[in-house]
């Protein structure tokens, strides 16, 4: 089981119930570890939230830890609900997790996954999410990143 160091980037999109759409984008340093079971794992620092993330990505389960300013654990199954508490300094919220559709993908050093949800705060309207992560390691980033600003 190795460990590398890599370049995580993740893409949220929510619709909200009015049809509005929302996008977060997160870009952070962090682990890739590939476990005996092909269960890949990713751990890294969200300096905006203040949080240390964990998050293990199989064919079709995505599961994430979230531990810091917030707490909270997310389970992302195809066809299967999950509740949980968002937990912040300011209080708890109950969240429902409907989750639609989980992928995993490897190709040329790198990992991407996708979940497409819907989530529901404290029985209030559903919003349908989607999250992309990317994982690449930190010797694939440079070589793109340096190919890209000699081609253009």
């Amino acid at each position: 089981m190795s460990e590398e160091s890599c370049v995580l980037t993740i893409v949220g999109k929510q619709v909200l119930p009015g049809g509005d759409t929302e996008t977060t984008k997160t870009c952070a340093k962090g682990m890739h570890r590939v476990h005996e079971s092909g269960v890949h794992e990713l751990r890294y620092r969200n300096e905006k939230d203040g949080t240390d993330n964990r998050v293990l990505l199989s064919s079709d389960r995505i599961e994430v830890y979230k531990t810091g300013a917030v707490r909270t654990e997310y389970l992302f199954e195809r066809g299967e609900d999950y509740e949980t508490f968002y937990e912040t300094p300011y209080g708890a919220l109950k969240l429902r997790i409907e989750t639609e559709h989980v992928t995993l993908m490897t190709m040329n050093g790198c990992l991407r996954g996708q979940v497409r949800y819907r989530l529901i705060m404290d029985g209030d309207y559903p919003v349908l999410s989607t999250v992309m992560i990317k994982a690449e390691s930190t010797a694939k980033a440079a070589e793109t990143h340096t190919a890209g600003r000699e081609t253009g």
